[in-house]
């Protein structure tokens, strides 16, 4: 045999014997788990770490033993919630470290000199070119407090305006932080355990939630529950569209005060809040405060339940 194909032989033998993985595109997280990580780490790669490590970037390492220190030192209350879903709790524990590490690379792109700054001034100046252009106009005001006049508690608008003036502001400008969080695995190397996540998933999706976005139809999710004006104000309206649609779609109602992870890891943030996912489980309405059973309808119709 001669001995260029010695060498073919043993480099064809090294192919065989690699894992399937390797010779395939490292998966981002959100590709391989839509939804499981909606923020920093919904782009980091999957890929294979030493054991124990959890997740790493450049300047970012976590290990299994702190994110278990993270989950003993939660509320006992929460910590069944946050046990099951531990990839959003990694994520939350490394977001503003992450973003921390953005804006610093930026900063020395930019050749712009941070050393000696706080850390807050150098995310802020980071992140403002994004958010100064966030703004609420007159109509977006107006049709909110329409929409919402029970809420209000029935004041008049021109009392309420430049409350719910800023208040919207408020919610967009961490709309448009939160989107801008969710593109760092674009602008870093971060990298997350392959193992520990296959074996998280599973459990992170074992809530009502999760369980109708994986059903093959159209899911409309209702976060709500009672608050400060009384019962909650959708219940009528949620429980008319079901008695219409519940055949052709799921209908996921979820107190958000007893679940406060589920509905974090949601990114809901008030309530009412309603989610529409269409049959392959992908986000593709959301909407804060009331809403009509005839506005609830056009969102349906749209994907398709009819």
């Amino acid at each position: 045999m001669k001995p260029n194909v010695v060498w073919m032989v043993v480099f064809v033998a090294a192919l065989a014997a690699l894992p399937a993985w390797a010779g395939e595109k490292p998966q981002r997280v959100e590709e391989a788990y839509p939804g499981l990580t909606p923020g920093a780490l919904a782009y980091a790669l999957i890929g294979e770490l030493p054991e124990g490590t959890l997740l790493k970037s450049q300047a970012v390492r976590v290990t299994a033993k702190e994110l278990q220190a993270e989950l003993d030192g939660a509320p006992e209350f929460l910590r069944e919630q946050l046990k099951k879903n531990a990839p959003f709790i990694l994520e939350q524990m490394t977001a503003g470290r992450l973003l921390l590490e953005a804006a610093k690379k930026s900063a020395a792109e930019k050749k712009s000199d941070v050393s000696g700054k706080p850390d807050a001034e150098i995310v802020q100046a980071y992140l403002d070119p994004a958010l100064d252009k966030v703004k609420v106009s007159a109509k977006e005001v107006k049709e909110f407090y329409d929409k919402n006049v029970a809420m209000c508690g029935g004041t008049p608008f021109d009392k309420m305006k430049t409350d719910l003036e800023q208040y919207l502001l408020q919610q967009k400008k961490e709309e448009a932080a939160a989107a801008y969080v969710k593109t760092l695995g674009q602008r870093l190397d971060i990298t997350v355990s392959a193992t520990w996540l296959k074996e998280q998933a599973t459990l992170s999706r074992d809530n009502p939630v999760d369980r109708a976005r994986s059903a093959g139809k159209p899911a409309l999710v209702a976060f709500g529950g009672a608050g400060c004006c009384g019962p909650d104000p959708m219940a009528a309206t949620l429980a008319a569209v079901e008695e219409q649609f519940k055949d052709r779609m799921s209908l996921i109602s979820v107190e958000a005060k007893k679940e406060p992870v589920l509905a974090a890891r949601y990114g809901v943030n008030s309530i009412p809040a309603q989610i529409l996912f269409d049959k392959g489980g992908k986000e593709v309405f959301r909407h804060n405060g009331v809403m009509s059973e005839e506005e609830i309808t056009e969102q349906l119709k749209a994907v398709g339940v009819k």
